[in-house]
């Protein structure tokens, strides 16, 4: 069997954005996530209103966010995501959420943890989940760029939101039964 479960809203309360958003303030590159900031800050209202699909804001507001990413290594890649599940997304775990889906993994069921965030941020959190007891849990998130040793800002697949990401978590399922979503 195969559990599936969201990243964000569901195993924590915490957002990438904010925590990478954090993590360029402390890198020297708070200017561009303000500048990254401000008109997406504004614009909320009109998805509000909806007069910007939801779904498109919030794939953009991945797909740019990626692009604060650019230039750094993949070495560097890790560390920043790891910095960003240590300072915000783990700390706004979900304790309760986070047990089910250990007793889950600890019952033979596979689990996964399915998000449009990125990858690199994904594995590290999946990571201190399957550093408990659980065993092995799969992220499956959205890939970055590399080239030539660098991130190049851009996603390397398109976003897993939405039915993109039903359909991923599916795909990994194959044949087991989807017990629980």
């Amino acid at each position: 069997p195969v559990v599936a479960a969201d990243l964000e809203g569901t195993c924590t309360a915490g957002a990438t954005w904010r925590g990478v958003g954090r993590w360029l303030a402390a890198n020297g590159r708070r200017g561009r996530f303000r500048r990254f900031l401000a008109p997406r800050l504004a614009a909320i209202p009109l998805v509000r209103l909806g007069l910007v699909s939801r779904e498109d804001f919030r794939n953009r507001w991945i797909r740019d966010l990626a692009r604060l990413l650019d230039g750094l290594t993949p070495a560097e890649l890790e560390a920043a995501a790891a910095w960003v599940v240590d300072e915000e997304l783990w700390p706004a775990r979900r304790p309760a959420v986070i047990a089910e889906l250990k007793a889950a993994a600890a019952a033979g069921s596979r689990v996964v943890v399915a998000s449009g965030t990125n990858q690199p941020v994904l594995d590290a959190f999946v990571g201190r989940m399957a550093g408990g007891p659980a065993g092995g849990v799969v992220g499956l998130g959205t890939p970055l760029e590399v080239r030539e040793g660098r991130v190049t800002g851009r996603l390397a697949a398109p976003i897993g939101t939405g039915p993109r990401k039903a359909a991923r978590v599916r795909a990994l399922a194959g044949e087991a039964q989807l017990t629980v979503a």
